[in-house]
This record gives C-alpha cells, sequence and structure tokens, in this order.
C-alpha cells in the first residue's frame, strides 16, 4: 500500500509539474520603465544624499542607489504593459535618516511626482527636475 501511494504521490506531482511550464501559455508583455532625474538650485551645505523609490499600482517595484542630490541619477523597474498609477518619492538622508525629501518634512519643496501613464513602449522614460526653488517639473 505504501508503494501504492508512493507512486500515486509521484504521478501527481509530475502531471501538476509538466503544466506549470506550457510553453504555448501567453507571456504578458512587459516594458522597462525608467525614472532619471536631477535637482537644480541645491543651496550649499544643503548636498544631501538621496535616493528615490518608484511605485507602480500602490507597489514599491525598484529603489535607486544612493547618491548626492548635485549627482544625476535613475532607477528602473520591469512593468506590464498598460496603464498604470506611477509614484516617485525623493527620500534625503538628513543627520542618519531617512526622510521624505517633503515641505511636510522641512524641505523647500516636495521631491515626487505621480501621475497615471499607458506605458507601451518596449523602453519608457520619465524625466523629473526637482528645482529647490520650482517644484517637481517633468522634463520632456
Amino acid at each position: 500500500m505504501k508503494k501504492f501511494v508512493n507512486i500515486t504521490l509521484f504521478m501527481l506531482l509530475a502531471v501538476t509539474s509538466s503544466f506549470a511550464g506550457t510553453p504555448n501559455a501567453p507571456k504578458e508583455k512587459t516594458v522597462t520603465l525608467t525614472v532619471s532625474y536631477e535637482f537644480k538650485g541645491i543651496v550649499d551645505g544643503y548636498d544631501h544624499e538621496n535616493k528615490t523609490e518608484l511605485y507602480v499600482d500602490g507597489q514599491l517595484v525598484a529603489t535607486s542607489t544612493v547618491k548626492k542630490e548635485s549627482e544625476k541619477n535613475s532607477v528602473s523597474a520591469v512593468v506590464s504593459k498598460g496603464k498604470h498609477d506611477i509614484k516617485v518619492i525623493n527620500y534625503a538622508l538628513y543627520e542618519g535618516v531617512w526622510e521624505e525629501h517633503t515641505i511636510a518634512n522641512n524641505y523647500s519643496q516636495d521631491c515626487k511626482y505621480e501621475a497615471s501613464i499607458n506605458v507601451t513602449k518596449k523602453k519608457s522614460k520619465i524625466k523629473l527636475l526637482f528645482d529647490i526653488d520650482n517644484g517637481t517639473k517633468l522634463v520632456k
């Protein structure tokens, strides 16, 4: 009986795993979404280390490397083609703590971006300028 159970479990596992990799299953089309950004109007002595998080449809999908605000940076993620809610939040490292770069945290501007966009090209790009004097701008 034990041998019968083992053979039955083996057969069930073999059949189940054969369906998992079905070559005829439709593949979801994906796009590489890249958000590049830079700062303008940095005040002397306030060139903070910073990083940026990329959210797609409310989910954190990528975080940039850490660089000084005076250095250009970017963050990328692979997403499915179609319409998505995009949110970009920049963080500054201040006195050893990562905090959102926002007016609510005593910064001069909100360094964030939100939009609902239709991602269709194989490589889609969003270019942002975090202007310390005039706010966040989408660069075309």
